[in-house]
């Protein structure tokens, strides 16, 4: 049987929550970024996938941030990004413990979402880059689901 650990909807939120700056100016963005990956997780978990990991932040135009995730040889995946008002083009990169792009979204958008089945369990790179945003910093969140 197939098992990883299972991160509630909730619990993704909160992970999110405490990783993005509590300064009263920030409120909205986070509160957008909050309500957008709520919205992708209800989305994701009906589609019978259940949370792996939740995790958000600031980035600035043009960089990025690196998560390391242990996924599973044979479950399915989906990633989503989502980020505040500002940010126009965000871009999600899997990559293998070979530094080898698995998959990637670098589509025009502000809504990234990958699917793809790990053939070779292990540790993969996320890395989450801000393409473009209007007004440093933007806010983000991403959101990894699997089933």
């Amino acid at each position: 049987m197939k098992t990883f650990r299972f991160v509630s909807a909730l619990f993704v939120l909160s992970l999110v929550a405490l990783s993005l700056s509590p300064a009263v100016a920030q409120d909205r963005y986070e509160e957008q970024v909050l309500a957008q990956l709520e919205e992708a997780s209800e989305v994701f978990i009906d589609q019978g996938y259940e949370g792996v990991l939740g995790d958000g932040g600031a980035l600035d135009h043009q960089t990025y941030q690196d998560y390391t995730v242990s996924l599973l040889t044979g479950l399915q995946y989906a990633i989503v990004g989502v980020c505040d008002e500002d940010c126009l083009d965000i871009d999600l990169e899997i990559y293998d413990g070979y530094d080898e792009l698995v998959v990637a979204d670098e589509s025009d958008d502000d809504y990234p979402v990958v699917r793809f089945t790990v053939t070779q369990g292990g540790d993969f790179t996320l890395r989450v880059t801000m393409f473009e945003c209007n007004e440093n910093p933007c806010y983000y969140g991403v959101g990894l689901y699997g089933r």
